[in-house]
């Protein structure tokens, strides 16, 4: 499998890891796999590494078909999304983001290291738990 995922409750965080050849289609079943299971809350935030997938540059229609994929899930996200990419894959991983954050309206950003994604994320969490304790 090039993608797999775990769900941390005490940490309300999702861990995506992709390794290996990707495709889209294995991209969006895995995206649909998290957000349907029964750990996940749509609060969470989520750290997805792809530093160590092989792919072939994505066309735009690809990407539109994640955009798509997010749109049609019953459960958004709506916490942080960090993405962890290396080399070249960082721009299509911008491109992406770029592309999710306007037509879904998700916080999306792209890193280049662990420490930035999970620093993204926490901030995330410390502002919905200061507007819940308003």
């Amino acid at each position: 499998m090039p993608f797999v995922y775990s769900v941390s409750a005490s940490d309300e965080q999702a861990y995506v890891t992709g390794r290996g050849s990707v495709t889209t289609a294995e991209a969006i079943k895995t995206l649909n796999s998290l957000l349907a299971d029964p750990q996940f809350e749509p609060h969470f935030s989520v750290i997805v590494d792809v530093r160590e997938i092989s792919y072939s540059p994505p066309d735009q229609s690809e990407i539109i078909r994640v955009a798509q994929a997010i749109e049609e899930v019953a459960t958004t996200p709506t916490g942080n999304v960090a993405v962890i990419a290396k080399g070249s894959f960082i721009f299509t991983a911008v491109l992406l983001a770029t592309h999710i954050r306007t037509t879904c309206s998700i916080n999306i950003k792209v890193f280049a290291d662990w420490s930035g994604a999970k620093a993204f994320c926490m901030q995330g969490r410390l502002v919905s738990l200061s507007s819940a304790s308003d």
